[in-house]
């Protein structure tokens, strides 16, 4: 009987099956691609967004405003963009400038 094994490897997955009771059979094993991109490959906005994140827990929502600035004229059609950079306008009192920068 094989009983499936799986790994992850180096951004991969590696999946192999535990040999069999004939020992001229050799495993079988197969790469399969990951979907998970590995962290030299994310985007700077998504740095940014992490960092912003990070700041935003920390209470700093003016410099998390800025970053998310940054993000949201390159992407503004992300609602998760949106939502953070509103989130920091509602916690620095400046709703109007939520109303007149983000939403249209």
């Amino acid at each position: 009987m094989r009983i499936p094994i799986l790994c992850f490897i180096a951004g991969g997955l590696l999946a192999a099956t535990t040999p069999a009771t004939n020992a001229e059979e050799p495993p079988k094993v197969r790469i399969i691609e990951s979907k998970i991109a590995p962290p030299s490959v994310v985007s700077e906005a998504e740095t940014k967004i992490r960092l912003a994140r990070k700041l935003m827990q920390a209470r700093g929502y003016d410099a998390a405003a800025a970053l998310l600035e940054e993000v949201y004229e390159q992407h503004r059609g992300s609602a998760r963009v949106t939502s953070l950079l509103l989130t920091c306008y509602i916690h620095l009192g400046q709703l109007p400038r939520a109303r007149t920068s983000v939403i249209v």
